[in-house]
């Protein structure tokens, strides 16, 4: 990686509490280390361990881990119109978050029909 990137990389580590201002590794970052993710990814769901919310953060996570939940809509204005109506149902005043919260409680509350999915245009 260039320079630029690896002083980036450290400052975020730094600022995660993974590492110290000499760079060496510090508890959280041997505890970030465990986990298979992205450094946020790994410190969202330490932090959210702590706070008593791990199970909507380990929602969160998985959501974002992917390319995207959403299955591609028809090409017609009637396809598109229709996915747009659906996506909106699901919005969150929580922003992003709160919108995956959503679609999950809903997904669950459909015991996981993969019709459900389909009729809401989301991956199953």
């Amino acid at each position: 990686p260039a320079m630029d990137q690896m002083v980036e990389a450290l400052h975020l580590l730094h600022c995660l509490g993974a590492i110290d201002s000499n760079g060496k590794c510090l508890k959280m970052g041997y505890l970030m280390s465990k986990f298979p993710l992205e450094p946020c990814l790994s410190r969202a769901l330490i932090a959210s361990s702590e706070n008593n919310c791990l199970n909507e953060m380990l929602i969160i996570a998985a959501m974002i881990s992917v390319e995207s939940i959403w299955l591609r809509s028809g090409e017609s204005k009637a396809s598109k119109e229709a996915f747009e109506t659906v996506r909106q149902s699901f919005r969150s005043e929580f922003g992003c978050f709160g919108t995956f919260l959503n679609i999950f409680y809903r997904w669950q509350k459909s015991n996981f029909n993969e019709l459900w999915d389909k009729k809401n245009f989301l991956q199953s």
